[in-house]
């Protein structure tokens, strides 16, 4: 649920749980709407860091999730923003190589 307030999921996100593990996370969803409203009424951009997106990559290394995790490579600074765009580059398409190669150097 963390990268649910920072990275738009359309509405596959709610397509992901079940009648048995909504009540599990109903408090992660209150908290996650709870982030995005309040990101909303500051003006605040929050963003998805590199931990939360390889939670995400490793449930599904669909097309859709690597394209997904693009903008990470654009601000994560260092070896990180480096390896994570790397790691996309490894498995993503040619769609998601030319996005990640459009990424500053100083961060790719």
């Amino acid at each position: 649920m963390r990268p649910a307030d920072s990275e738009y999921f359309e509405g596959e996100l709610g397509e992901l749980f079940d009648t048995d593990t909504l009540p599990v996370l109903l408090n992660d969803v209150r908290d996650a709407v709870g982030r995005g409203v309040r990101s909303l009424a500051t003006g605040e951009k929050s963003s998805c860091d590199v931990e939360s997106a390889m939670s995400v990559l490793d449930i599904s290394c669909s097309p859709r999730a690597l394209i997904d995790g693009v903008p990470i490579v654009f601000h994560e600074q260092g070896p990180e923003g480096r390896r994570f765009g790397e790691y996309l580059s490894a498995f993503g398409n040619e769609r998601v190589r030319a996005e990640v190669r459009e990424a500053p150097t100083e961060t790719h």
